[in-house]
């Protein structure tokens, strides 16, 4: 079986130099997209040994002579730095999230109007086939109507159906034009040489199926980070034993024996009933992250798995018509050769027979099309748009 018997029938197209690929029009793409990173990020920060000096002075009976001067220096410790640092560096960390959902947006744009240009591609040749059958069918009919009694209905609906291929051509045309406007693409030529087959699909399909699903929501991992470093911090603070050191100086000024100098240190015994609660709310926004990420893990494997069976469904479709197409492909194709023995056969039976040919192209034209439409819905919503478009191998052969 192959993804599009039609594809496989169609003649080869000769591309010049300047005809674009799939490597080509997502290079025009990724270009196009002029929405830059938020990259801002804060100096690298110093965190001091003293935290905080304080100056305190008082009079006794407002003689100056006994000024009274006291320096208090409150200390950081090595623990509580190091945690300080390592929570400034996971806030300078902050992903841009939006910026990346929007990237993967335009990046499945991108996709979605290549497989635009792919199928506009096939569907303008079958119409030119189909208009070649009737053009040919019109001039057999223009004979016939001038010997025969023949029903002038038949050239009516030929000139009608001759109109409406060439509106729908022109709507194709307009179609194109707008996606090589937006791209900013001159060439004509389009090389879909390696565009992705039912096989491919297929067997891309059941990879994915067979391997893990991945789930990383970066903003849910760093706000869970960014708990870990304030938690450590909490931590750290509680460790502190030393809360301060000072120096007190005390006159009279005026006899230098009588000066006084004391030194003095605050000791704390961590117990402080407000930082426990701290770090509990702490642990319980970290878990209730954690389960949030769980049950989305499964929300979307859930969501995943049911793209999974729809695709295969489609694709079994699609190989079901093919097959069947293809059978009376060759039924009809048996059966004309036979006609074209016998003496005097109309050749509009013939070209019945081809026109019909055509029906059942552009049938499974569309059926591939909603396949393949589904199949950068489920590369969507897994994920796999964002992080592997570079390679192209999603939809390459």
């Amino acid at each position: 079986m192959r993804i599009f018997t039609f594809i496989i029938l169609l003649p080869t197209i000769c591309f010049s130099q300047e005809s674009i690929n799939v490597e080509d029009f997502f290079n025009f793409g990724i270009s196009a997209f002029n929405i830059s990173e938020n990259e801002y990020k804060s100096g690298e920060l110093t965190f001091p040994w003293i935290e905080e000096y304080e100056f305190r002075t008082r009079t006794r009976d407002f003689e100056f002579e006994k000024q009274e001067y006291t320096l208090r220096l409150s200390p950081s410790t090595p623990g509580k730095r190091k945690a300080q640092k390592a929570l400034s560096e996971t806030i300078n960390r902050t992903p841009d999230i939006e910026y990346k959902e929007l990237r993967c947006n335009h990046v499945r744009i991108i996709y979605e109007d290549w497989l635009a240009l792919f199928m506009i591609d096939q569907t303008l040749s079958i119409l030119n086939k189909h208009g070649a059958i009737l053009f040919d069918k019109q001039t057999i009919y223009n004979r016939m109507a001038g010997i025969y009694d023949f029903d002038l209905q038949k050239l009516v609906k030929l000139q009608t159906n001759l109109n409406d291929i060439k509106i729908d051509k022109d709507d194709l045309e307009m179609e194109r034009s707008l996606i090589e406007e937006k791209y900013g693409i001159n060439s004509k030529e389009y090389d879909f040489s390696n565009f992705i087959t039912m096989e491919g699909l297929a067997q891309k399909l059941e990879n994915f199926i067979q391997g893990e699903i991945e789930v990383e929501d970066e903003m849910a991992i760093y706000e869970q980070d960014l708990i870990t470093k304030e938690v450590a911090l909490e931590k750290a603070e509680d460790k502190q034993i030393l809360d301060f050191a000072q120096i007190r100086y005390e006159g009279p000024h005026s006899d230098f024996l009588q000066k006084r100098i004391s030194l003095g240190i605050g000791l704390r015994i961590p117990n402080s009933g407000n930082r426990l609660l701290k770090i509990q709310e702490l642990e319980l926004e970290y878990a209730a992250i954690e389960h949030e990420k769980e049950r989305k893990e499964l929300r979307l494997k859930e969501k995943l798995v049911r793209l999974e069976k729809q695709l295969k469904s489609k694709i079994q479709s699609v190989r079901n018509f093919s097959s069947t197409v293809e059978k009376e492909r060759t039924q009809l194709k048996s059966l004309g050769d036979r006609i074209a023995q016998k003496e005097g056969f109309s050749p509009i039976i013939l070209l019945d027979i081809e026109e019909r040919h055509i029906e059942t192209q552009l049938k499974e034209l569309k059926l591939s099309e909603d396949l393949l439409s589904d199949y950068i819905d489920y590369l969507h919503e897994s994920g796999r748009i964002c992080s592997e478009y570079l390679g192209l191998q999603l939809i390459t052969d």
